[in-house]
């Protein structure tokens, strides 16, 4: 959360003021917010992902009980 509340302050960064930043090269003096947004991207698509993957095991889980359910209801008569 700290990422994200840093990275939404207007002009926190100098690329912001200045587009064409973007394309010096990481190593170049001042040029760290290019380390910043890669670290920040990963954090983010790991919680993008994260979320999905506990969304989608929640989802097999309920079809497998429900199949379960299915299963014994049927055998049942």
């Amino acid at each position: 959360m700290a990422a994200s509340a840093a990275g939404a302050i207007p002009g926190r960064f100098l690329v912001d003021v200045f587009p064409w930043l973007k394309y010096i090269p990481e190593w170049f003096p001042g040029a760290n917010f290019q380390q910043i947004a890669r670290e920040w991207k990963e954090l983010w698509q790991r919680f993008a992902n994260q979320t999905f993957e506990v969304a989608e095991a929640n989802m097999v889980s309920l079809i497998r009980k429900s199949s379960q359910a299915l299963l014994f209801n049927s055998s049942g008569r």
